[in-house]
């Protein structure tokens, strides 16, 4: 695996190997026992309010990160907006559309560091690429997180149940998601990250509740990648009916200009490369040097 990063790295971007890198294909080749794996406790305040994220849910690399994402003001100004009028009773939703690496988990869990640190309650799923998930995956692993911490008392319905019913119920049920919201007491962000392999059922669901976040503090952030020919059209219905919630907003972060790629690579391992080194990275990469 490493040595087809090695080939990936050079093909792609002219760049070698960093450090830490090479010193793992050493250990690894060593056979070194620090690599042997050894069960974590599970951290003190995993279930505090506000801050619980479902194992894997999140890239260990963005885990504590503080910093925000280089070239992506614009973004992160329309996504305080967003936080400002969830604050006044005002929610949303938010998509973010983009390729692989473009930065859309990034951007996301920017946001969701901000309302933590505002007071919000945060929520956080991500839908599994696979198929053998069960119906409604990235909403019961929201749901549960906000029961585990106090925030919805009733249990959570059977929604498996609810597989390919009619509107009618699950139009239902999504009302009863929205009167839950609306009585919890401070502001509430949820983000659903690759929302392009959400199962039909979620999509549907999804559509009625975003309806409704208008009269309530609850904003909602998606993040996709673009349509193509081979996406789901339940995916692409669930988009349409996003698209026409009022003070709904779409952001398609752009690929980075060759003074953002330096700034990007002057962050990282690769302090002191010239904007020489920038220019190659962003004709090899057309922008997106993280995919």
């Amino acid at each position: 695996m490493i040595d087809r990063c090695r080939r990936t790295l050079l093909n792609t971007s002219g760049l070698h190997l960093g450090t830490v890198l090479k010193q793992l294909e050493t250990s690894i080749l060593e056979h070194d026992p620090a690599l042997d794996w050894t069960a974590s406790p599970p951290s003190a305040g995993a279930d505090a309010a506000g801050s619980d994220r479902p194992d894997g849910a999140l890239p260990d690399p963005l885990r504590g990160r503080r910093t925000d994402p280089i070239g992506r003001n614009e973004e992160l100004a329309a996504l305080d907006r967003v936080l400002s009028s969830a604050e006044d009773g005002r929610g949303t939703v938010v998509t973010i559309l983009g390729q692989p690496g473009i930065g859309k988990t990034r951007l996301a869990d920017t946001v969701f560091q901000r309302a933590a640190d505002r007071g919000f309650v945060t929520s956080w799923s991500r839908c599994p690429e696979h198929r053998s998930a069960p119906p409604f995956w990235p909403v019961t692993h929201l749901a549960e997180q906000l029961r585990r911490t106090g925030h919805v008392d009733e249990p959570l319905n059977d929604l498996e149940a609810l597989s390919g019913v009619g509107g009618v119920e699950v139009f239902a049920f999504a009302r009863q998601i929205l009167e839950s919201l609306g009585r919890i007491d401070r502001p509430v962000l949820f983000v659903i990250d690759d929302l392009q392999w959400a199962d039909p059922d979620t999509l549907r669901l999804l559509e009625y509740v975003v309806s409704g976040l208008g009269s309530i503090a609850c904003v909602l952030v998606a993040t996709a990648r673009p349509i193509d020919d081979h996406v789901d059209p339940a995916f692409v219905d669930c988009l349409a009916e996003i698209a026409r919630v009022e003070g709904s907003t779409q952001l398609l972060p752009r690929a980075l200009d060759v003074e953002h790629i330096s700034h990007w690579l002057s962050t990282g391992e690769h302090r002191g490369a010239s904007l020489e080194i920038a220019r190659l990275v962003h004709e090899r990469t057309n922008g997106n040097p993280t995919r």
